[in-house]
């Protein structure tokens, strides 16, 4: 199962805190309102897109949309987030398989996307279902603004 969701910039800021779960100091010992979350596992949660630039996630987003020349409104959209959630049928494999699942899929965006408008990539071992979060920025104006075009454009 997939879904996208559009996020403008002003909700980045607690976007980047739910994805990030677990990945920073400053966020480890957070506890959370979702009975599904088991904060002692949150360590577990991992980005499997590393870009190497030494750029927080929320930069990474707004330096990009900036590239683009994406005005700052609030109707703007700044990133679409997609959550890919491990198919049922992979829910008693092994973790290694369960792994190579969300390797595959971050691959994907990555070959779908391109990798630079992959801002993060972040599996959530956590949770009672292990997911991806993964967004992606917009590789063009017209797919920030209109929501029509924002699974074809991204």
């Amino acid at each position: 199962m997939a879904h996208l969701e559009k996020f403008k910039k002003s909700g980045l800021g607690q976007l980047m805190a739910h994805v990030r779960r677990g990945t920073t100091e400053e966020i480890k010992d957070r506890h959370y309102s979702n009975e599904n979350i088991d904060s002692s596992r949150s360590k577990l949660n991992v980005n499997l897109h590393d870009r190497r630039d030494g750029i927080s996630d929320y930069n990474y987003i707004v330096n990009r949309c900036e590239l683009h020349n994406v005005l700052n409104r609030k109707d703007v959209n700044y990133l679409g987030g997609w959550v890919i959630t491990l198919p049922e049928n992979m829910k008693n494999l092994n973790k290694e398989e369960q792994e190579r699942f969300f390797r595959e899929a971050t691959k994907f965006l990555e070959e779908r996307y391109t990798f630079d408008n992959i801002a993060y990539a972040y599996v959530h071992w956590d949770e009672t279902t292990p997911h991806l979060h993964a967004g992606v920025t917009p590789r063009s104006i017209s797919a920030l603004i209109s929501s029509s075009n924002i699974l074809r454009s991204i």
